[in-house]
């Protein structure tokens, strides 16, 4: 017959079920009792890991049946079992969290993404909307992204610059706006993405979304492209009519 939780009989099967011994438990139909794990201790005839008490806030924890005395891991916090006071570890709420070892609820903070927001005699952490981003635990506030940036979904923790051939002119964008056809962006002026696409030289377009080069700006029908002779222009070329006897081909830029 087996022995019962709590006891154990010898391998031999012979005798009585023996009361398993203090710092040990004895599963149904043991044959030999099982040491609590380091850190833990249990009264005699306990028939569970469960019923080993750990010392300094530490919890029971299994991994391939294996069972080991450890604190609570990140974005988790000790507490105590209502109905057993056993210590366990209590998750953290979304958009919260909290370093390896937190002993108490008071170790949680709101993570990058979230700020604080305060609900009676606790508080809570919401999440950032897109357009807005928080860098630093336990903000009590959103950043909004700044013009040239975006954040396109909520609880960012940062600002994305935009990428060439696009721009953010406002603040709070959750995307970057291409640039239109017959534009295009010269992105080697500084604050390219957050000002609107320079329109092609007068006469010239082209039917491109997102365009960086300025040549891709196309003069219309009888016209090519000529230096332009304002040397503080960025426009290099103007689109000029051509001389009479003379018709516009398509060809490379003039140098």
């Amino acid at each position: 017959m087996a022995c019962p939780a709590g006891t154990y009989k010898t391998p031999l099967g012979l005798g009585a079920c023996v009361p398993c011994p203090a710092d040990h438990y004895c599963p149904l139909a043991s044959s030999v009792p099982r040491a609590c794990p380091e850190n833990s201790s249990s009264a005699a005839r306990s028939g569970s890991p469960q019923d080993c008490l750990f010392f300094d806030d530490l919890v029971l924890f299994e991994s391939n049946n294996t069972y080991k005395c450890e604190l609570c891991h990140a974005d988790t916090y000790h507490a105590r079992d209502a109905a057993t006071s056993v210590g366990i570890c209590i998750a953290c709420q979304p958009g919260s969290g909290s370093p390896a070892g937190s002993r108490s609820k008071r170790d949680i903070v709101c993570k990058p993404g979230f700020f604080v927001e305060p609900y009676d005699s606790e508080y809570s952490c919401s999440g950032c909307s897109p357009g807005y981003y928080s860098a630093a635990s336990n903000a009590s506030q959103c950043d909004t992204c700044d013009s040239g940036t975006f954040s396109a979904s909520a609880n960012a923790s940062s600002c994305t610059a935009c990428s060439p051939g696009s721009v953010a002119v406002a603040s709070r964008m959750s995307a970057c706006v291409s640039c239109p056809e017959s534009t295009w962006q010269n992105v080697a002026l500084a604050g390219s993405l957050s000002t609107p696409c320079s329109p092609c030289p007068v006469n010239s377009g082209h039917n491109l979304i997102g365009n960086c080069e300025l040549f891709q700006c196309v003069c219309g029908a009888g016209l090519y492209k000529a230096a332009s002779s304002d040397v503080q222009s960025f426009e290099l070329f103007v689109c000029t009519s051509c001389e009479p006897g003379f018709r516009a081909l398509l060809g490379p830029p003039p140098l």
